[in-house]
């Protein structure tokens, strides 16, 4: 009958092993939530200029100086889109068909309108248009 008990009693320590292995990978509360992940800045205002050059790679940016103004333009989306800066605003311009050059137009009817790499006529606001040029920096 010794024998008998040995077996048994190896039985019952093994049972009693892998009952504890069950509580120790049970969490301490299965209903609280996964921890908050951490805090992150609030994405920056749409529609200026700056806040859609910091949500992804900077488009490629050019000023055109007019008479009496200058206009920055970042181009985006393959050329699709033109993003004009003016009076602390951006005006979103989209590619419309043109005769030559590059035209970028909105509802509203203001309009950028590139002729070859240097040149452009603007109109904003409903004003006549205005031919501008990029500006051309030489070393001194």
């Amino acid at each position: 009958m010794r024998h008998a008990a040995l077996p048994a009693a190896l039985l019952g320590l093994a049972l009693a092993a892998c009952s504890n292995d069950r509580v120790d990978q049970t969490p301490a509360n299965p209903a609280s939530p996964p921890p908050a992940p951490a805090a992150m800045e609030a994405p920056p205002p749409t529609g200026s200029l700056a806040a859609r050059e910091a949500e992804g790679a900077p488009p490629s940016t050019v000023s055109y100086h007019c008479d009496d103004r200058t206009y920055t333009v970042a181009y985006e989306d393959d050329g699709d889109t033109a993003l004009m800066q003016l009076d602390g605003r951006t005006l979103t311009l989209r590619t419309t068909p043109a005769a030559s050059g590059a035209r970028y137009a909105d509802d509203d009817g203001n309009v950028l309108w590139t002729k070859g790499s240097d040149e452009a006529d603007i109109t904003v606001d409903g004003l006549p248009a205005q031919t501008c040029r990029t500006s051309v920096e030489t070393a001194g």
